[in-house]
């Protein structure tokens, strides 16, 4: 991803979320290193995290005023706090 490209989320397996962030953001990987949980997939240049009660949620306040695109089986999470699925 770009450095001007949203943060996106979708489903992984396992009970997971995948969370992709922009290219080379430092701030954005310290953020993410606060989740429980969370994994680092190097392979596929991506994270994910556990899809638990308000996971998603946190991670909006977390990146809060950063542009965030979640696939449509999540658009409703999204659209409840006013992010664009």
């Amino acid at each position: 991803m770009r450095p001007n490209e949203p943060i996106r989320i979708r489903l992984g397996e396992a009970g997971r979320l995948i969370v992709q962030l922009p290219y080379s953001s430092l701030d954005h990987v310290a953020k993410m290193k606060t989740l429980a949980g969370r994994r680092w997939h190097a392979d596929g240049r991506y994270g994910t995290v556990p899809r638990i009660d308000d996971v998603i949620s946190h991670l909006l306040t977390l990146f809060a005023g950063e542009p965030v695109k979640g696939e449509p089986s999540l658009r409703l999470n999204l659209r409840s706090r006013n992010i664009l699925g």
